[in-house]
């Protein structure tokens, strides 16, 4: 069975496993050939970069995403409050969040603390010293990176009843800009949204 770990700061992943398991569970075995015909072979980085951008800002403007990568009711505010979609910011991945993908990746782990002791840190190692900020990570094993980014935001929705730490990141309006870095490998592959407003 695939499993998707994600995590958000400043929290640790408590809490996490049994949302993927529950998402797992609700998906069953029948979404992963859904998602999977999507897929193309030959999917780049930057395009994985951009599906993962797009499924944030469905949930962000109001939207949902399905199990099947497709937004419902995009800029609606249908299935929550909606805020102007987050942009890109080319800088914020350059620096932060494509380098922390691959390191995540390359070390074999799904943390928030690989070469650095807080979040802070790294945005401020990486050059950006205002606030707020935030970040939110998802990690993908036994999945295509398609797949690892869909169920990566199906985690992130499953957690509006409680607010948790991803809802609070893609939902904060004081976040006007995101950083996104995907990384594939033969490991896995990762993805990390740095969430930015200074």
């Amino acid at each position: 069975m695939p499993l998707v770990v994600v995590r958000t700061s400043p929290r640790p992943w408590r809490g996490v496993l049994i949302l993927t398991l529950l998402l797992v569970s609700l998906l069953g075995g029948a979404a992963t050939p859904v998602a999977a015909a999507h897929t193309k072979r030959h999917t780049t980085v930057t395009q994985l970069e951009h599906l993962a951008l797009s499924l944030l800002n469905c949930t962000r403007t109001g939207g949902w995403v399905q199990a099947n990568g497709r937004c419902a009711d995009r800029g609606s505010g249908k299935h929550s409050r909606r805020l102007k979609p987050l942009k890109l910011s080319a800088s914020i991945a350059d620096r932060a969040s494509r380098p922390y993908a691959k390191r995540m990746l390359a070390a074999g782990v799904c943390s928030h603390y690989v070469g650095y002791s807080s979040i802070q840190q790294h945005f401020r190692n990486n050059g950006f010293k205002g606030s707020p900020y935030g970040e939110s990570i998802g990690c993908g094993y036994g999945l295509t990176p398609r797949q690892m980014l869909i169920y990566t935001e199906l985690t992130y929705q499953s957690e509006q009843g409680t607010g948790g730490w991803h809802w609070r990141n893609l939902k904060d309006a004081g976040f006007d800009r995101v950083g996104v870095g995907v990384a594939v490998s033969r490991k896995g592959s990762r993805v990390v949204f740095d969430f930015y407003g200074g």
